[in-house]
């Protein structure tokens, strides 16, 4: 989990750091900004996400946290692994939120793919999906940090931002297709 601020707010997430006695405060490579990365889901779930609820945010950092704290529910319960994954993928309205969506959705699919372990084509189908998934999920990366960098992150965004540009539409669709997977 990242959380950025601008650099002149580097002490404020130090001292959150320092407050919650987890993360790592570094300087962001592209921008003027700094992040706290916290990457343990039990820092997340037993820290932080009670120091947000204390603290009223309002409009859409709201709803984005609100979202935020269902999607970490879902992990935490393992009800990721069951429809509940795809409603979350439907209810989303930004990239980071719909690649974690579909990455656990792909998780039950390597699986099953290599139900039967004593088949030498069961297991190689399953690592070969399960590598060609890596590379699209690399695809879907790529994607979301152009788009990040262009400060295109929610759906209209995005949606308007294709609208105007001339290029082929079916080249930002190729990572999400084989992901989910809705081709051949």
């Amino acid at each position: 989990m990242h959380l950025s601020q601008h650099a002149k707010d580097l002490d404020l997430l130090k001292r959150i750091a320092d407050s919650l006695e987890c993360g790592i405060v570094r300087k962001h490579k592209s921008r003027e900004a700094v992040e706290l990365v916290i990457t343990k889901s039990e820092d997340i779930n037993q820290k932080l996400t009670p120091l947000l609820s204390k603290h009223t945010l309002s409009g859409v950092k709201l709803l984005d946290f609100e979202r935020f704290k269902k999607a970490s529910i879902l992990i935490n319960s393992k009800a990721h692994l069951t429809s509940e994954g795809a409603v979350l993928l439907m209810s989303t309205n930004d990239l980071v939120s719909i690649f974690l969506a579909i990455e656990l959705q792909s998780y039950g699919l390597y699986i099953l793919s290599t139900i039967y372990r004593n088949s030498e084509l069961s297991t190689t189908g399953g690592l070969i999906y399960f590598l060609l998934g890596g590379l699209s999920s690399c695809f879907i990366l790529l994607g979301t940090i152009i788009f990040t960098i262009g400060f295109l992150f929610k759906h209209h965004s995005i949606s308007d931002h294709l609208k105007k540009d001339l290029g082929n539409p079916y080249q930002h669709t190729l990572g999400v297709n084989y992901q989910i997977p809705g081709n051949p």
